[in-house]
């Protein structure tokens, strides 16, 4: 890992130096390290990604917390990585949960959102943090969101459908069919 021996306090410092400063693609990808030397060796979530992530995700004085400016700063790669790891963590406790939700929300719907952005990747993740911590959970995010494991994943669909709608639901699933398809 990264940073083993820093504390969850320091790396929390640093992540939020490293958003300050944002420049480059680099910056995104040391995030991204920052985040995962938080992880078991196994990839699994621990009580010092959740400190983390709780800590990120407060308010700074300028009203905008750490998470909310790195889901608008990082793309690519390093947002899917910044959206697996929310997942990960997100069954911890309910305030993290909570506060993952309210982050990625203004990028799941148009309603009142002056950008008008549906996001897939933020609605998979607003999905997986509604689901209950099961086998099913644990199968999605153990394949890191593989086709098969996402499109026998019954649970999360309904989880999908109350969210988003019976409409947005069929195309999610019709896009990841087409992405699969075109894919091979």
């Amino acid at each position: 890992t990264v940073l083993p021996v820093a504390t969850y306090l320091e790396k929390v410092d640093i992540a939020i130096r490293l958003l300050t400063d944002y420049a480059s693609d680099s910056y995104g990808h040391s995030i991204v390290l920052l985040l995962w030397s938080c992880l078991d060796a196994a990839e699994n979530a621990t009580l010092e990604a959740g400190q983390l992530l709780e800590k990120l995700a407060k308010p700074s004085e300028t009203g905008l917390s750490s998470l909310a400016r790195a889901l608008e700063l990082l793309t690519g790669s390093h947002l899917f990585c910044l959206l697996e790891f929310c997942v990960k963590v997100c069954p911890l406790n309910e305030r993290v949960r909570d506060a993952i939700r309210a982050h990625v929300a203004p990028y799941v719907s148009e309603e009142g959102h002056v950008r008008g952005m549906k996001l897939e990747a933020h609605r998979i993740c607003m999905t997986m943090c509604h689901m209950a911590d099961g086998p099913e959970r644990r199968r999605v995010v153990a394949s890191r969101f593989g086709h098969a494991e996402m499109q026998t994943a019954t649970e999360f669909w309904v989880i999908y459908e109350r969210l988003f709608g019976e409409m947005d639901q069929g195309y999610a699933q019709v896009s990841m069919e087409l992405h699969a398809s075109t894919s091979h």
